[in-house]
């Protein structure tokens, strides 16, 4: 398959989609109440053409439209430059959206997306991809309603929610910037609310004012889900620890010293994993993976 999207390509295939075929559906637990959450995963085929859709396409032309405050899936924007934005305050607000992408409707995307496509957009070949072309490659139909909707599993529908949420993240920063001296910070990683402030006094109105706009917008959002975490316990965002600057969590950096004290001890191979635990303790803090990483290469050396 050629390396660049061209026009025809996303004729031929749309001439051949059928989500029945095209996606694979299941399910797996997420959270501590291990809630079963339904993913769609496209077919090589189609995955192939959203990723080309999302770099070459909706990347180049669509990048500058998202909010600043929608930091996931984006190009050069890790977890850690989100744990940045909420360092050293005192109370932490962390806010759900309840099934998120299914609630990304052709309706909300006709409302937010299509403005900004309705003429086509640029393929590198020369050709366009059209807003109903887009539709056709990026969304699934839900049998039950009729409407179409992104689904949870595409490359390219984090990205394309992002589009569909800029005017609820511009709402959510108007209601912050009505507070004298902007008093929070937001951010939103796809479901994901984070707010952060000094100020304990307007918690509970950020609290009401975020579930109003996310509900005139057709959204909801899930209480069970909504935490405010104080200054004397431990502040996580994204899995990193933002009490005093971004450090990586002591109870994963005890499970690290652990395995390897094992495997110094009992003179047993190093796992597998802890290469993956290693690389992401560098990308969140480089001094805390300084000294790991001499005690992994000790040992590594005796072995």
């Amino acid at each position: 398959m050629n390396e660049l999207l061209s026009e025809q390509e996303v004729k031929d295939f749309i001439l051949n989609i059928n989500c029945k075929a095209f996606y694979t559906s299941f399910s797996i637990s997420k959270g501590k109440n291990r809630r079963r959450r339904k993913l769609q995963a496209p077919c090589e085929g189609l995955k192939i053409i959203q990723k080309k859709l999302l770099k070459q396409v909706l990347y180049p032309n669509l990048l500058h439209f998202c909010h600043s405050a929608s930091m996931g899936f984006m190009p050069m924007l890790s977890c850690r430059d989100v744990a940045l934005q909420h360092t050293n305050k005192r109370y932490l607000i962390q806010m759900d959206i309840e099934d998120f992408f299914p609630n990304v409707t052709l309706v909300k995307l006709d409302n937010t997306l299509l403005p900004l496509v309705k003429n086509g957009l640029p393929l590198l070949d020369g050709g366009k991809i059209h807003y109903s072309q887009i539709l056709a490659l990026t969304t699934i139909r839900n049998p039950k309603t009729g409407d179409h909707y992104l689904p949870q599993g595409a490359p390219t529908s984090p990205f394309l929610s992002n589009i569909a949420f800029r005017l609820i993240d511009k709402g959510l920063s108007a209601i912050l910037g009505s507070y004298p001296g902007h008093l929070y910070t937001y951010t939103r990683y796809a479901d994901d609310l984070t707010f952060s402030t000094n100020h304990a006094s307007i918690v509970k109105k950020l609290i009401q004012g975020v579930t109003s706009i996310v509900k005139q917008h057709g959204y909801s959002i899930n209480t069970r889900k909504t935490k405010i975490t104080k200054p004397n316990k431990q502040q996580r965002v994204l899995g990193i620890t933002v009490n005093e600057g971004v450090s990586v969590p002591r109870k994963i950096r005890r499970e690290l010293r652990a395995i390897l004290h094992r495997c110094a001890t009992t003179n047993s191979l190093i796992p597998p994993k802890t290469q993956g635990m290693l690389a992401w303790i560098y990308s969140v803090n480089a001094e805390q993976y300084a000294r790991l990483i001499n005690r992994y290469h000790h040992i590594k050396e005796q072995q």
